[in-house]
């Protein structure tokens, strides 16, 4: 599993990837999102890429999808997709996540970026390292862990933002921390 996400009615959504039948050559690696109406007993695959896949879902239920440079959303619970973006100077997308606010997040190996309007128009981010997470914490925070994916010089971080994304800064330097799983518990501790 890649990563997971969960509707308002309960429905989960997983991230995966497999090697089709016929290769196991690394690139040939494809990538499903697949739900579950019965809490994980039955699966369905609802969408399929060749690049990575990650999801966020925002209150209205709106289903959003980072493939290989591009977003995808389903307002229909995953029957039906379209994309909403495709002109990002993006190649993997590795993050998506949703503001309290409502902005859409997001981290690709050829920036980080920020939409207001449902992902139809993007601000790129003044976020050095490629993000592969974002969480949030009340009082408007935000925070991206990062590593340094295909930019130059090695970097993982976390790093903290009070404007919606304007300005970082970085808040953890250790060595060893790789901010690739997020989360914030009720106390507002945030682990990574």
């Amino acid at each position: 599993m890649e990563s997971f996400s969960f509707n308002s009615t309960g429905d989960i959504f997983a991230c995966t990837w497999w090697y089709p039948a016929d290769t196991l050559v690394v690139d040939r690696a494809r990538y499903r999102l697949e739900r579950s109406t019965d809490n994980g007993i039955t699966w369905t695959s609802i969408l399929e890429s060749w690049g990575s896949l990650c999801t966020a879902i925002n209150k209205d239920d709106h289903i959003f999808v980072g493939t290989f440079g591009k977003v995808q959303r389903s307002t229909d619970n995953g029957k039906t997709w379209e994309t909403v973006n495709d002109k990002l100077e993006a190649g993997f997308i590795h993050a998506l996540a949703i503001s309290p606010e409502g902005f859409i997040y997001l981290g690709a190996n050829g920036g980080n970026y920020r939409s207001t309007d449902g992902g139809y128009h993007w601000t790129k981010l003044d976020l050095k390292f490629q993000a592969m997470d974002f969480v949030f914490r009340e009082g408007g925070q935000i925070f991206a862990g990062v590593n340094s994916g295909y930019f130059p010089e090695p970097a993982h971080h976390l790093y903290r933002s009070s404007d919606n994304g304007e300005t970082w800064e970085r808040v953890l330097t250790t060595e060893k921390t790789y901010g690739w799983s997020m989360a914030v518990n009720k106390k507002g501790y945030i682990f990574a």
